[in-house]
């Protein structure tokens, strides 16, 4: 526990999303505790693309995995 990754923001998050990280070896689920922004700030939620965040991980993530959160513009059905 204590992990963070540095994750290319492409859509919004918002802490209490429950996220997915999607590895080689299966997907796990977690739930998203907090964002911090390349100033050192923290944020309840974030959504300027292309901008690289810190978020909490549970577990290893290794560069090329997958995540994937809430469905909230579309139909996700």
């Amino acid at each position: 526990l204590g992990k963070s990754a540095l994750v290319d923001l492409r859509g919004k998050l918002v802490a209490g999303d429950s996220l997915e990280l999607m590895t080689p070896n299966g997907v796990r689920a977690f739930t998203l505790e907090r964002i911090v922004l390349p100033d050192g700030t923290s944020r309840e939620s974030y959504s300027v693309a292309r901008t690289l965040v810190g978020i909490n991980m549970p577990f290893e993530a290794e560069p090329g995995d997958l995540l994937r959160g809430p469905c909230r513009n579309h139909d996700c059905e």
